[in-house]
Formats: C-alpha cells, sequence, structure tokens
C-alpha cells in the first residue's frame, strides 16, 4: 500500500481538472482559500470580468 506521501506525490501529476473532481472541491472552496492570489491578480479579473460581460451585450 503506498504511504500518503506517495499518493501526494502521484496526484502531483494529475490534472487539475481530474484532481478537483476526485477531491470534489468547488469553486467556492477554491476562491475561499485562494483569495490572497486573487487579489494578487485583481486587474486581470477585473478586465477579464469586463471583457465577459461586453461580451454577453
Amino acid at each position: 500500500m503506498k504511504t500518503f506521501e506517495e499518493i501526494c506525490e502521484i496526484l502531483k501529476g494529475t490534472d487539475e481538472i481530474t484532481l478537483l473532481e476526485q477531491l470534489d472541491i468547488s469553486s467556492e472552496e477554491i476562491v475561499e482559500k485562494f483569495r490572497d492570489l486573487i487579489e494578487d491578480k485583481l486587474e486581470f479579473f477585473q478586465q477579464d470580468l469586463e471583457d465577459e460581460e461586453d461580451d454577453d451585450s
């Protein structure tokens, strides 16, 4: 049986979508855990979301 550390190493090679699905992690959980990174990239998200709103118009 693999150890916790071995499993973590294997999971590092898993694509992000599959890993999120396997861990049953929601978008809300991601935002709550990474608020600091979102704030660091605030200008990117502001522009991206503005562009998205313009596309919907």
